[in-house]
Parts: C-alpha cells; structure tokens; sequence
C-alpha cells in the first residue's frame, strides 16, 4: 500500500511539477528556488510551501490555510513557506490559486503520503 501511495504521488508531483515550480513572480527572485540537488518530490513538497506563502500575500488566506496544513508536514514544505514571507506582494496571483486548487484536489493522498515520508510530530521535520 505505502508503494502504491508513494507511486501514486509521484505521479501526481510530476503531473503538478511543471505549472507548480513558477507560482508567481515575485518567487523567481535569488534564493526563492528549490536546490537542484533535490530530487522531484522533494521540490514539489518546496513549492507546495512556496503557494501556501504566495496564498498569504495574495491574500486568499482561507486557501493559503489549507495549503500551509499540507506545507507544514515536510521540511521543504516548510522552507518553501519561510523563502515567500520575505516578499510584501506578488503577480500572478490567479495562476497561483489556480495550482493551489490543483494541490487541494489531492489533498488527502498529499497527506498521507506525507505523514508517511516525515515525522513532523516534535516541531521538526525528519524524513523517514
């Protein structure tokens, strides 16, 4: 089953990767992009966070929260989230809904998967 979930994702990240890794202008800035030494799903779970900070100054905060909530379970996720609070207002916005709609329609497989991948329980994220 954890396979078929992992695969599942993994799938659904590569589907998601290409709209999800320009969410909007203002995150294209230096030091706002995912390291390219990670690999696909560890960049999707980056710019989950990253829509989930773009979400805030976007002000769509009821989405941004149901974002953050799958954000919050990685570490990338997490870091993704802290890069887009340096900004205080963005572009783009609609596109932006428009891939946190997309996230949200898998939300609980995102979630399941990763609740399996890390254990965020003490405030830290460690990968399994």
């Amino acid at each position: 089953m954890r396979f078929l979930t992992f695969s599942l994702i993994l799938i659904l990240g590569s589907m998601a990767f290409g709209p999800v890794a320009q969410p909007a202008e203002a995150a294209t800035g230096p030091g706002t992009q995912p390291k390219e030494s990670w690999d696909k799903m560890q960049t999707f779970e980056y710019n989950i966070g990253r829509i989930a900070g773009g979400l805030e100054l976007c002000r769509r905060y009821e989405m941004s929260r149901e974002i953050q909530a799958i954000a919050d379970l990685t570490p990338y996720g997490k870091l993704g989230m802290a890069k887009m609070r340096i900004f205080d207002g963005m572009r783009g916005c609609g596109g932006l809904a428009e891939n946190a709609k997309s996230v949200l329609g898998d939300k609980e497989k995102l979630i399941e998967y990763m609740k399996i991948r890390h254990d965020c329980s003490r405030g830290d994220c460690l990968e399994r």
